[in-house]
């Protein structure tokens, strides 16, 4: 899928390769496609990201990675809990939705860390640096028709901007899902 970005983004350095901060208003996006769509399906996310500095003061909760809005019929989403900073993911089915907040607080160090949040079965977790908390929990078919967003979701004042450095991002859907988002990740 093709990620286009715009805004006030600019590059930065990644972990092994070149990264994107997220200055306010940015965002990164990829149109609708139903392969986006885990519908019923095991799938996962992984991000890797660096915060450079205290989130406590945010009003918001920003935006690493998401697909749909809070008002659709399905949405999955990775967010920031601001300070002590920890990674929040939002589970949208035609069940139930789900919120599950990491285990891992204080993200907002400097350090890059890695975050995967995935669904297998009726179970969705977190993982963030190795540490996985997960919840039985079925939220049924997460489908919708919004495109991809990665580091906000508009370039407006209610963007949910996300105040970091994103340097990798992968989605993937489909048994092994967990295992095959994570497999590329720089370390």
């Amino acid at each position: 899928h093709t990620l286009s970005l715009a805004g006030a983004w600019s590059p930065a350095a990644g972990i092994a390769s070149p990264a994107v901060d997220f200055n306010w208003p940015s965002l990164g996006s990829s149109p609708h496609d139903k392969d986006l769509n885990p519908a019923g399906q095991e799938f996962a996310v992984t991000a890797v990201f660096r915060l450079v500095e205290d989130t406590s003061a945010l009003p918001d909760t920003p935006n690493l990675v998401q697909k749909g809005l809070a008002g659709d019929a399905g949405q999955w989403k990775m967010q920031l809990l601001p300070g002590p900073a920890s990674i929040q993911c939002r589970f949208k089915g035609t069940r139930t939705h789900y919120l599950l907040t990491s285990g891992v607080t204080g993200v907002d160090d400097g350090a890059w860390h890695t975050a995967t949040w995935w669904r297998t079965g009726g179970v969705v977790g977190v993982t963030v640096d190795g540490v996985a908390v997960q919840h039985l929990v079925d939220v049924g078919d997460i489908t919708n028709r919004r495109a991809l967003h990665l580091g906000g979701k508009a370039l407006t004042a209610a963007t949910d901007q996300f105040p970091g450095v994103l340097d990798y991002v992968a989605v993937a859907i489909g048994p092994g899902a967990e295992l095959a988002s994570r497999t590329a990740a720089p370390r």
